[in-house]
Order: structure tokens, then C-alpha cells, then sequence
């Protein structure tokens, strides 16, 4: 979220964001978020986003570090984009460079895309590789992917600013 709003304030993105919603209250997002001016609302019960959401009518809700699966009537109602750690669809879910560790990938790599209903599903918007090193843990993994995740993700928002992408929520 930080290379988001970093992009968001020097320009680099024409943007306004309405606001930055976590569920978790100690989320490190939050203090990011703050740093730049950004209002914060703290939501834990997801049965209540939907009205949080409605006060901003956003164009577009940009997931990062949001560990929880949306509800259905979110998901159709909104445009969502997701950063997730790996080439999609391979390793969904959690521990994404565990899992190409451990399957002994060559490549990995992280993917943006539209949040549908399900767990890292949706159309794919891009995708970067990084090369998966015999010497690699996970965490070493996982901080070379994060540093295109910067990258991929400031691309795609940019690309969907600009009208350049759309997407219809389903």
C-alpha cells in the first residue's frame, strides 16, 4: 500500500484516496495510510463493509494486506483489485513462495488482479516473474517478488485510472 501511496502523491498516479479500511486495528496499513494524510476506519466485522463502502462509493478498492475473503455481495457490487504473491493461478491462497519452494519452482512471481468471489480468482490484469534461486528461503523469496509487487500494482491502478482498463464488477 505504501508504493501506492507514494505513487498517489507524487503524481505519478492521478488519484484521490477516499480513504484506507482494515479490519485489523494494529494493521501496520494504518500507520502507513496516516503518515500520508489518509483518513483510517478500522472495520472487523465484514458484514458491515458494504456501508462503510457506500459512504465513499469508491471507483475502485485496491486490497493490500486484507487476509480475509470478501463476502459475495462486495465482490458484485464493487471493483476490486488484488496484489497476490505468486503466477496466478498457481499457489492461491496463503504462503505463497513456501509454496513454490517447496514444489521447486524455477520462476515465481506476483500477479494483480480482479477480485471475484473465491480465493485469488479473477481476471489477471499483470503478471511479474522473478526467478526462484536454489539459495532462496522463503522470506528471501517473498521480499525479491514484493519488490515488483510495487511495481505491477502502481501499473495496473494507473492503467484503470486512465481508462484504460475497466472491469464491470460480476
Amino acid at each position: 500500500m505504501e508504493a501506492l501511496l507514494k505513487s498517489i502523491h507524487s503524481g505519478v498516479i492521478q488519484a484521490n484516496v477516499l480513504a484506507v479500511i482494515s479490519n485489523k486495528p494494529t494493521a501496520l496499513g494504518l500507520e502507513t495510510a496516516k503518515r500520508f494524510g489518509t483518513e483510517c476506519i478500522v472495520e472487523e466485522n465484514l458484514d458491515n463493509l458494504d456501508s462503510v463502502l457506500t459512504t465513499y462509493s469508491p471507483d475502485l478498492i485496491c486490497l493490500a494486506g486484507f487476509m480475509r475473503i470478501l463476502p459475495p455481495n462486495i465482490t458484485a457490487k464493487y471493483t476490486i483489485m488484488n496484489i497476490h504473491p505468486s503466477l496466478l493461478p498457481l499457489y492461491p491462497g496463503l504462503r505463497a513462495p513456501n509454496q513454490a519452494i517447496k514444489a521447486k519452482a524455477k520462476y515465481s512471481g506476483c500477479t494483480v488482479h480482479f477480485v471475484e468471489e473465491g480465493v485469488d480468482t479473477g481476471p489477471i490484469i499483470l503478471q511479474a516473474v522473478v526467478p526462484v534461486l536454489d539459495s532462496d528461503t522463503p522470506e528471501i523469496l517473498a521480499d525479491r517478488i514484493l519488490g515488483q509487487e510495487h511495481i505491477i500494482y502502481s501499473q495496473a491502478v494507473n492503467a484503470f485510472i486512465q481508462g484504460r482498463l475497466s472491469r464491470t464488477p460480476v
